[in-house]
């Protein structure tokens, strides 16, 4: 028996909206939805009604609705959040970044759309609280595909602040790079 692959972006929350908005409130609201605007997790309740957007909550101590969208990358954007999560997903997995013409065809949208997600999707990521890989001082290893001269590369690194060793392994370059203290 041939084992079946199940393609990436079959997920039910590439493919549903209303499973988009699940799989993000689960993620950005573990213990139960929280208002964005007086952070009050008591008296919210979820909205659902046929011209109700979908994911919309109350807040019943300050009066006001909200999405799991509000105070996201996610926010101000009209495009459906399953799309979002597509991009997501794309951008990160592809090993360069992707085009912003790429992005339009995908998702048939605009230039400007395209745009406007190949900008917030970084940006967002800039804004994450992570910890550098390895730990503070330790040694991180990766493998370069580059046309660099090895003398080249390890200059580059020095000049980045990095040492290290270069290896020549059947014209790919792996570099083991350490943080000067």
């Amino acid at each position: 028996m041939i084992p079946t692959m199940k393609p990436a972006l079959s997920g039910d929350h590439f493919q549903n909206e209303a499973a988009a908005f699940e799989y993000v409130e689960a993620k950005l609201w573990p213990n139960g939805p929280v208002c964005v605007h007086c952070k009050g997790v008591k008296r919210i309740g979820k909205l659902n009604g046929k011209t109700t957007r979908p994911g919309l909550y109350k807040c019943y101590a300050c009066r006001k609705p909200f999405t799991v969208r509000i105070g996201t990358v996610f926010e101000s954007s009209h495009m459906p959040l399953r799309f979002w999560l597509q991009a997501i997903y794309l951008t990160n997995s592809s090993k360069k970044s992707i085009s912003i013409r790429q992005l339009q065809r995908i998702f048939g949208g605009s230039m400007k759309t395209a745009w406007s997600l190949s900008r917030r999707i970084p940006e967002a990521i800039k804004t994450l609280d992570v910890t550098l890989m390895g730990g503070e001082g330790g040694i991180v290893e990766f493998d370069v595909v580059l046309d660099l001269h090895p003398v080249d590369l390890i200059q580059q690194c020095r000049t980045a602040g990095l040492t290290g060793r270069c290896v020549d392994v059947t014209t790919r370059l792996v570099q083991s790079c350490t943080l000067k203290e």
